[in-house]
C-alpha cells in the first residue's frame, strides 16, 4: 500500500491532533497577555484606578497646573484620557480574537467529529468512577467512529459488486448468443488452446449440452492464485438439470468461462470409451464415490478398491479400480472424506482422472484407474 494513502479515519486523527497542537499555542499566547495584563492594567485595577502613564500625567499636570494655560490643561487631560482608552481597546481586541480562534477551532471540530450523544456522567460516577466514566466515553467515540468508516466504504464496495455481476452476466449473454464454436471461444479461458477441444466436443455430443439457464446463485472464490465467480445455473435445454459454471477473472474484472469445466469436457464421450476400450489412460471429469461393487478381474476386495464413476448430466455410471493403499487410493478418498464431512452425509466428489481399460478385462462396464490429477474441475494452474 502507498505509505501517503490514508483512511478517512487516519485523517481525522491527523486533524485532531493538528488542533491540539494550536490550542496549546493559542493558550501560551493567553498566558502572555495575561501576565502583560497584570504589568500593565493590574495596577489601574488594584491600585488608584487609573493606568500608570495616567497617573504620571496627571502629577505632571499637578505640578505644572499652575503655570499653565486653561486650555492647555485641558488639552492634556483628554490625552491622557485618550491613552487610556485606547490601551483597555486594545486588551479587549486581543482577548476577542483569541476567543474567536478557539471558538471557531471547536465549531469546526464538533461539524467533522462524530457526534456523541450527551450522558449524564453524575449519575454514573457513583457506580463507574471517574475512570470508568472516562472508558466509557471513549468506547463510545470509537465505536461511532468505526461506525461512520463503514458507512463511508459501504455504498462503494456495493457498486464496486454491482459492476463486477453486471461484467459476469455480459460474458454469459455474449456465450450463449454465440452460435459456432470460434464465436464461443472469444468468452473462455485460454481460447487458442481450447477452440479445438470445443470443435472436437460439438462434435459428439448432443445439441444442448453447453446451454447456459437462468442464475439460482452465485459465490466468489480465490482458487489457485485467481478470483473465480462460481455459478449454479440451470441447464438451458429444458431438462432442468443443474449447471456450475466458473469464471475466471484474468484482471480489471476482465471475466472468462472455465468451458472444461462447465461441460465436463473428457477425451473421449462415455459412449466411445466403452466402444473404444482404450488402455492407455484417458481423460475424464467425473463423480466419484466409494462402491461394493466386486467382479471378473476385479473380484479381490484386498487387492482392490472399487469406485463408482459417475457422468454428472446423464448420470451413467461405471466402476473403476484401484489398488489398495495406492497413492491414487488415498488421493480419491481424501477428496470424498472432505466433501463427505462438510455435508454431513456422502456426497460424490469431483475429480479430474484418467482411466483405462486393462487387457483382456472381461467386465463390459469395468477399467481401472490410473492417475489422480485434481480434485476440481477447473483448469488447471498453467506450470
Amino acid at each position: 500500500m502507498d505509505p501517503k494513502s490514508h483512511t478517512e479515519e487516519d485523517l481525522f486523527q491527523q486533524y485532531l491532533r493538528r488542533q491540539r497542537r494550536w490550542k496549546w499555542i493559542g493558550a501560551g499566547v493567553l498566558v502572555l497577555f495575561f501576565i502583560a495584563f497584570g504589568r500593565t492594567v493590574g495596577p489601574r485595577i488594584f491600585g488608584d484606578g487609573k493606568p500608570e502613564k495616567t497617573r504620571v500625567a496627571n502629577a505632571d499636570l499637578e505640578a505644572a497646573r499652575d503655570n499653565m494655560k486653561p486650555s492647555d490643561i485641558k488639552r492634556l487631560e483628554k490625552r491622557a484620557e485618550k491613552s487610556a482608552d485606547l490601551q483597555d481597546d486594545s486588551t479587549t481586541s486581543v482577548t476577542s480574537k483569541a476567543g474567536k480562534v478557539l471558538s471557531a477551532d471547536e465549531a469546526l471540530e464538533s461539524k467533522l467529529a462524530p457526534v456523541i450523544p450527551e450522558r449524564d456522567f453524575a449519575s454514573e460516577l457513583g457506580d463507574l468512577g471517574v475512570e470508568g466514566v472516562i472508558a466509557a466515553q471513549e468506547e463510545e467515540f470509537q465505536d461511532q467512529s468505526s461506525k461512520d468508516v463503514r458507512e463511508i466504504f459501504a455504498q462503494p464496495r456495493a457498486l464496486a459488486l454491482k459492476a463486477k455481476e453486471e461484467r459476469l452476466e455480459a460474458v454469459i449473454r455474449g456465450f450463449v448468443e454465440a452460435k459456432t464454436a470460434e464465436e464461443k471461444a472469444a468468452y473462455v479461458i485460454d481460447p487458442i488452446r481450447v477452440l479445438p477441444l470445443m470443435r472436437k466436443f460439438y462434435a459428439r455430443e448432443r445439441a444442448g449440452s453447453d446451454e447456459v439457464g437462468p442464475l439460482l446463485r452465485r459465490s466468489f472464490y480465490f482458487i489457485q492464485g485467481y478470483e473465480y465467480a462460481i455459478e449454479e445455473r440451470v441447464l438451458g435445454d429444458g431438462t432442468g438439470q443443474p449447471l456450475y459454471v466458473g469464471l475466471r477473472n484474468n484482471g480489471g474484472n476482465e471475466f472468462k468461462i472455465d468451458w472444461e469445466s462447465m461441460v465436463a469436457y473428457g477425451d473421449l464421450s462415455w459412449d466411445e470409451f466403452f466402444t473404444q476400450r482404450p488402455t492407455e489412460p484417458t481423460l475424464f471429469r467425473c463423480y466419484v464415490v466409494p462402491d461394493d461393487y466386486y467382479n471378473f478381474d476385479y473380484s479381490d476386495r484386498e487387492k482392490w478398491m472399487s469406485f463408482k464413476l459417475v457422468n454428472h448430466r446423464t448420470l451413467d455410471s461405471f466402476n473403476a479400480y484401484t489398488e489398495r493403499g495406492s497413492e491414487v487410493h488415498q488421493q480419491l478418498m481424501q477428496a470424498f472424506a472432505k466433501r463427505s464431512s462438510a455435508a454431513g452425509a456422502s456426497v460424490p466428489a469431483s475429480v479430474m482422472i484418467r482411466v483405462s481399460v486393462a487387457p483382456g478385462t472381461k467386465g463390459n462396464r469395468m477399467a481401472q484407474i490410473d492417475e489422480f490429477l485434481q480434485d476440481t474441475w477447473l483448469v488447471p494452474e498453467p506450470e
